[in-house]
This record gives C-alpha cells, sequence and structure tokens, in this order.
C-alpha cells in the first residue's frame, strides 16, 4: 500500500503526485499531526478518593475476619513442659572439678538414685551421698574404687540403681597413654549399702591388650549381662577380686 501523506515537526509535507499503476490505490486524503510534549504528572489540589461504604459495615468486617480464619487455621499451641522442681528442696553441688584436680575436661559425670542413697561417678572420682539431706558418706578415686593397675587412665564411668536386685551396678574403663594396654570394668554392691567403696563391691576386669575399649554401658539384662561374663571367661580376660564369676550372672 502506498501511504498518502506525513507530517513532520507539525509541517506539512508538500504535496505529491499520485502514484499510479495496476496495483496502486489512490489516496483518499491527508492527515495533518502535531508534535506535542509531555507534561508533568499531577493531580489537582481539590483531587479527592471517595471511600468505600458498605452498606453494613459491621458485617463485612465479621466476613472478613471469618474468612481470614478459614484460609490461615491458628497454629497448634505446642504443650509447654513442667518445670523441674527439687527433691525435698534439697540442693547441693555434687564432686567438683577442684575435687579431681580439674583433670580431665569434661568429667563425664553421672549418677543414680537409689533408695536410700546418691551416687555420683565422674572421670577420677566417686562420691556416695545420703538421700534425705545429700550429705556425702564415702568418696575415693576411681582407679582406687575399680582396683586398675598403677599407670591406667579411668574414664566414661557409668552407675545404675537395680530395683530388683537391690544392688548398685557400674561400669567404666581404663587405658594406657597410646591405648596398648586397655580394660573394660565393671562391678556391683555386695548389699543395697553402697557407703563402703573399699569393700562393699564386688569388682572385675577385662583386659584388651590391643582393642581400644571407647566406652561401656550398664545394662539390667542380666540374662544379657551373663553372657557377656560367659565369653569373656573364655577369652582368659575375666579377673576379679573376692566375688566369685557366678554372681555376676544370678
Amino acid at each position: 500500500m502506498a501511504v498518502a501523506g506525513l507530517v513532520v515537526l507539525g509541517t506539512p509535507l508538500p504535496a505529491q503526485a499520485a502514484a499510479s499503476g495496476p496495483n496502486v490505490i489512490a489516496p483518499v486524503g491527508t492527515v495533518q499531526a502535531m508534535l506535542v510534549t509531555p507534561k508533568t504528572h499531577g493531580k489537582s489540589a481539590d483531587h479527592r478518593s471517595a471511600p468505600f461504604r458498605a452498606k453494613d459495615p459491621t458485617a463485612l468486617r465479621t466476613a472478613k475476619a471469618r474468612a481470614q480464619a478459614q484460609h490461615f487455621p491458628p497454629a497448634p499451641s505446642t504443650p509447654v513442659p513442667a518445670s523441674a522442681s527439687l527433691y525435698n528442696g534439697l540442693n547441693s553441688p555434687g564432686l567438683s572439678a577442684a575435687d579431681q584436680g580439674y583433670q580431665p575436661t569434661p568429667p563425664d559425670s553421672t549418677g543414680a538414685v537409689g533408695p536410700t542413697r546418691y551416687l555420683e561417678f565422674v572421670n577420677n572420682l566417686v562420691g556416695v551421698y545420703d538421700k534425705a539431706n545429700l550429705n556425702q558418706l564415702s568418696s575415693t578415686d576411681l582407679a582406687t574404687f575399680t582396683a586398675v593397675p598403677s599407670g591406667l587412665y579411668t574414664s566414661d564411668p557409668q552407675i545404675q540403681w537395680d530395683p530388683l536386685g537391690n544392688r548398685w551396678f557400674y561400669g567404666a574403663v581404663a587405658f594406657n597413654g597410646n591405648f596398648t594396654n586397655n580394660y573394660l570394668l565393671f562391678g556391683w554392691s555386695k548389699t543395697a549399702d553402697p557407703s563402703d567403696l573399699a569393700n562393699g563391691w564386688c569388682d572385675l576386669q577385662a583386659c584388651r591388650k590391643r582393642d581400644h575399649v571407647q566406652r561401656v554401658r550398664v545394662s539390667l539384662s542380666f540374662r544379657r549381662c551373663g553372657a557377656c561374663a560367659e565369653e569373656l571367661r573364655r577369652h582368659g580376660g575375666l579377673h576379679a577380686g573376692a566375688c566369685e564369676h557366678h554372681r555376676l550372672a544370678r
């Protein structure tokens, strides 16, 4: 198609002769276009937006609140655990870092409560306390309590009260500096009273020369404990003091 006319910068173009030919449509007229420049956008001083007016504003607010609650249901409340409380109001410090010469750290502290006694074990120490008032009844170092050979380090003690057998069970490990002489230590109290740390316990040791014993966990499953003791006896690694082997698997 042929354009009839064009105006640039507001000035009409000079008229030209219309093209002729079998495929050319002759123009029917001309258009004048004026160049305009953009104006600064703004509102007149008297411009005001009419507020939305509901027939029933209260009903509208209620409907919006209902829709919001259905779309975003309230988060379920998380139950808050009950805060810990003191037993009979007792609160007393136990074995401290100073008690074991600030060695080692962390102390691997653990404890267990029986009917009348509380026992606390750390890497280097054992303490027996009266449950009624937390007075310390006896204490000794863990190496002496477990009767390990000299030059070994004790670590990772565990202690439990057995309410069925009325005995205390403990477990620990001992090793030398390069882990070539390692012991699994375990035993139990001869009576329900653990206070006599020198003569009131059966102490057993399983020596492992090559394998490093990392840690021990005390279990109150006597069937498993007895099988463990039998396995140690077959390998010649079980050593007992004044206690007989079969008492472990009673």
